[in-house]
């Protein structure tokens, strides 16, 4: 009865109801939870469009400097996002049990297989998930481990200086890359590290089976898209 009372009224006068609604939502968004007192961007406290240009637009970590530069230690970057400078507030933030649970920027990032998403310890969410695994991986980064990787390490740094002196040093030397080659020697290590194999970066000079362009689609992808949810190193609130 009251819906089609009111129906017709929501037709006549819709640009104004419609106006209405997104006055309503923007002031909510610029006063959600007191978090107008925090000086960001002008356009963050009603949107996070904003964020998702800024990140897609690959100059994030530039604008971010510039506002704790001009703004202080907490900067808001979203309607309930906040960025801290302060390295004291690290442990508070992600230290566990603090209340502070990871936002959606991370399932964004979680793989799927079979319709079911597969968690890892950076994507899950689950602090109990984490905790659990955290410990089947400990030990691989105690200082005592990494001592060990050291000769891993080093046959591979031998390689690339060589490889290097081949490609880019002789007579027939080649452009230089060094962004692209060092990352095929961080793959390298990282092969050797796991594998105790190399993955044949540096010997094929070239991104092997197109990990490193398929990487670099997805996070073009995954990080607009993630935080337009929420941002990973923010708190949310």
């Amino acid at each position: 009865m009251i819906i089609g009372e009111l129906l017709p009224l929501l037709v006549a006068y819709w640009p104004i109801v419609l106006a209405t609604s997104a006055a309503a939502y923007l002031l909510n968004n610029k006063f959600y939870k007191g978090l107008n007192k925090y000086p960001g961007a002008p356009l963050a406290a009603y949107t996070n469009w904003w964020r998702f240009f800024e990140v897609w637009g690959q100059k994030s970590e530039v604008t971010h400097v510039a506002l704790h530069k001009e703004h202080g230690d907490i900067v808001r970057l979203g309607p309930n996002v906040l960025s801290f400078a302060d390295p004291k507030a690290i442990k508070t933030i992600y230290g566990l049990n603090k209340g502070m649970t990871k936002s959606d920027f991370y399932p964004v990032q979680q793989a799927v297989s079979k319709g079911k998403r597969l968690q890892s310890l950076f994507s899950t969410t689950w602090e109990d998930y984490h905790a659990k695994y955290r410990r089947c991986v400990n030990g691989a980064f105690a200082m005592s481990s990494l001592v060990e990787y050291e000769p891993l390490v080093d046959s591979t740094t031998d390689v690339y200086i060589e490889r290097t002196k081949e490609l880019y040093c002789g007579e027939k030397k080649q452009r230089c890359d060094f962004t692209r080659w060092l990352q095929f020697y961080a793959f390298d290590v990282i092969g050797e590290l796991t594998w105790s194999k190399r993955l044949g970066y540096i010997e094929k000079d070239q991104d092997v089976d197109g990990i490193i362009e398929f990487l670099n689609k997805f996070l073009s992808y995954a990080a607009p898209v993630s935080v337009s949810c929420c941002a990973s190193a923010f708190i949310q609130c």
